[in-house]
């Protein structure tokens, strides 16, 4: 029988993600309703990229990754199977955008810039709002978490249709 690795001695819980994709989202709710910024109606959370069909928000898994630390520590007795996991997510953001009307015309400039002032709002709240998003020891049965932080950034997409996102991608190291 093999010795298992850290993060299986730490406990396996195989709703971890679950879970910590859930919490995500109830702590987005929780950022945006305290500085008063409306949310779509339609929020919930998936796997992968979401369609973009609606106005919505939605977190999203994208990876889930092991790194061994072992190489790295320095101490007399290595552990050679000490590892870090992270895991990435995204956060979309999409709002309702002006298009051509029924006539062909194209929206007015006003009407890009009221679009565009509510998303460059969605792109600042996930940007400085993406540390309550560290879930650092979530997957770990009664660890505390928070506390490493998570590697974040926001990007702004070209309209989809009648539609407009921003979409926040962080990854947050788990335990």
């Amino acid at each position: 029988m093999s010795t298992p690795c850290q993060s299986e001695t730490m406990g396996i819980d195989p709703g971890a993600l679950v879970t910590i994709t859930e919490e995500i989202l109830v702590r987005l709710r929780a950022l945006y309703a305290e500085y008063g910024v409306p949310l779509p109606s339609r929020c919930y959370w998936t796997l992968g990229d979401p369609a973009v069909d609606c106005e919505q928000a939605v977190v999203s898994f994208q990876s889930y990754e092991e790194h061994d630390l072992s190489a790295q520590q320095t101490n007399a007795t290595p552990n050679p199977c000490a590892v870090l996991t992270k895991a990435t997510f995204t956060i979309s953001i999409t709002r309702c955008a002006p298009a051509l009307s029924k006539y062909g015309d194209p929206p007015t400039p006003k009407q890009i810039m009221d679009t565009a002032k509510l998303c460059l709002v969605d792109a600042h709240l996930l940007m400085k709002g993406s540390c309550r998003f560290d879930m650092y020891g979530a997957d770990i049965p009664g660890a505390i978490t928070g506390g490493w932080g998570a590697n974040a950034s926001v990007q702004g997409a070209a309209p989809h249709g009648d539609f407009r996102t921003t979409t926040l991608q962080f990854t947050t190291i788990l335990g």
